[in-house]
C-alpha cells in the first residue's frame, strides 16, 4: 500500500560504496555516496538497527521514528555525524527524525542539512515523516471513501500543508547549486503507483490516484529512485507497508 519513498535529483554519478571498502579512506577521496532512509520503528533495538545499517554500507540515512537519544546513539556506535530535527511542519514530534551522515554536516535547516561529501561536493539532504491519518488506502478498504477526488481532497487537507516548507527548502537548495536528496515516510501512497495499469490489474482498489504530496515533490525536479530503476508498478509495487 505505501513504500517508504526516497527521492533523489541525480547530479553526477552516484554508486554503492561498501562500508568495509572506504572506512580507512580519507574523506577527500569520496566521490561516490549510497544514501538510505530507514523508518526504524520505536521499538526496534539499537542492536538490529546498527546490523541493518552496517549490513547496507550506507554513507548517510534519514531516519525516521527514531528520538535524539537513539540517533546520538547510533551515531556514536556508527562513529557517523548526526542530528536531530525538532517538530516541524513535516515532522510531528520532537522525538522522531534525524539524519546519520559518514561526512561532516555543515550547514542545518528545519528539514535537512548540507553535507560535505569532499572538498568539492556538498549535497543537501532533507527527510520527514509526514501525519499517518487518515490514511486514505484504509478508507478505501473500509468504505470510508470511494472516489479518487475524495481522496486526493482528504490527503491535501492533511498531509500537503506538511511537504509545503520541505518544498521551499529543496527549491532553494537547487538555486544555490545543490545536489538534493529527500529521504522520508510519507504515509501516502504515490502518483506513479496508483496507476491506469496498476488499477487495470485490480491493484489498489482499482483506482487511479494523482496523490497530492508525491506530485508537489517531482514538480521540484527531484526524480522518485525506486521508480527510476523499476518503472512497471504493475510487477514491481515496492510495497513496505501491511
Amino acid at each position: 500500500m505505501i513504500r517508504l519513498v526516497c527521492y533523489v535529483l541525480v547530479v553526477g554519478l552516484f554508486s554503492a560504496c561498501q562500508r568495509e571498502e572506504v572506512k580507512h579512506r580519507p574523506v577527500e577521496e569520496f566521490n561516490e555516496v549510497r544514501i538510505m532512509t530507514y523508518n526504524i520503528f520505536y521499538n526496534t533495538s539499537n542492536d538490529q538497527t546498527l546490523e541493518v545499517l552496517r549490513e547496507t554500507g550506507a554513507d548517510i540515512i534519514g531516519l525516521q521514528e527514531a528520538s535524539p537519544s537513539r540517533i546520538a546513539q547510533l551515531g556514536r556506535d556508527l562513529r557517523y555525524y548526526h542530528y536531530s530535527f525538532s517538530k516541524t511542519s513535516a515532522n510531528q514530534n520532537n522525538e522522531d527524525t534525524g539524519i546519520l551522515s559518514r561526512f561532516p554536516i555543515t550547514e542545518y535547516f528545519e528539514n535537512g542539512v548540507l553535507v560535505k561529501v569532499n572538498p568539492t561536493l556538498e549535497i543537501a539532504l532533507f527527510t520527514v515523516h509526514l501525519l499517518p491519518y487518515p490514511y486514505e488506502p484504509y478508507d478505501f478498504r473500509d468504505g470510508k471513501i470511494q472516489t479518487a477526488e475524495q481522496a486526493i481532497a482528504s490527503a491535501t487537507m492533511n498531509r500537503l500543508p506538511g511537504i509545503e516548507s520541505v518544498v521551499e527548502e529543496i527549491n532553494n537548495a537547487f538555486a544555490d547549486g545543490y545536489t538534493v536528496f529527500l529521504t522520508g515516510d510519507f504515509n501516502e501512497p504515490s502518483h506513479l503507483d496508483w496507476t491506469s495499469v496498476t488499477a487495470g490489474n485490480q491493484m489498489h482498489f482499482g483506482k487511479v490516484v494523482e496523490w497530492p504530496v508525491s506530485k508537489q515533490i517531482t514538480g521540484t525536479g527531484l526524480i522518485d529512485a525506486y521508480r527510476t530503476k523499476f518503472s512497471d508498478a504493475a510487477n514491481f509495487p515496492g510495497n513496505t507497508w501491511t
